[in-house]
């Protein structure tokens, strides 16, 4: 055969080839996506779940978040500076779940899943005093979504 008539069968076998390997990168791409966000929803879990424990178990804790995220104003200075503490972790786990989905290191299903806990909790009167003297703490795009898309449905 002469290598004009092998050439246009080797342009044929080099694209194909070409194609089969992006679309294996594509797989591999995907493949890795799909590990890092669920690397990432076990890691706020069990994050939630140590959360979880230590208010079951601590009783003072308990009682302390109890009041402050019903009547914040009842609670002492040392009460307050507990809750607000809770709730910098709180409010940093809820931040790194939003900037994770926005960055597609937590796929939408897996953000549907922890956003109503959040939403639930943040309309309370303890939350939002916490929000209004604390915001400046997170980063831009997180504040304006609790402030643009959570508050103003309380």
């Amino acid at each position: 055969m002469s290598l004009e008539r092998v050439s246009p069968i080797l342009s044929i076998i080099t694209n194909i080839s070409v194609i089969a390997g992006i679309m294996f990168l594509a797989y591999e791409l995907n493949q890795n996506t799909a590990t890092l966000q669920n690397s990432s929803y076990q890691s706020v879990l069990a994050t939630l779940t140590d959360w979880d424990r230590t208010l079951a178990t601590d009783e003072d804790l308990n009682r302390i978040i109890r009041e402050a995220e019903n009547s914040p104003e009842n609670l002492s200075m040392d009460e307050w500076s507990r809750f607000e503490r809770y709730g910098f972790s709180l409010f940093g786990i809820w931040e790194y779940i939003f900037l994770s989905n926005q960055q597609n290191a937590l796929s939408d299903l897996q953000w549907t899943a922890f956003e109503p806990y959040f939403l639930a909790i943040s309309c309370s009167p303890g939350y939002r005093s916490f929000w209004k003297k604390n915001s400046h703490g997170y980063s831009p795009e997180f504040k304006t979504y609790v402030e643009r898309e959570v508050l103003i449905k309380c």
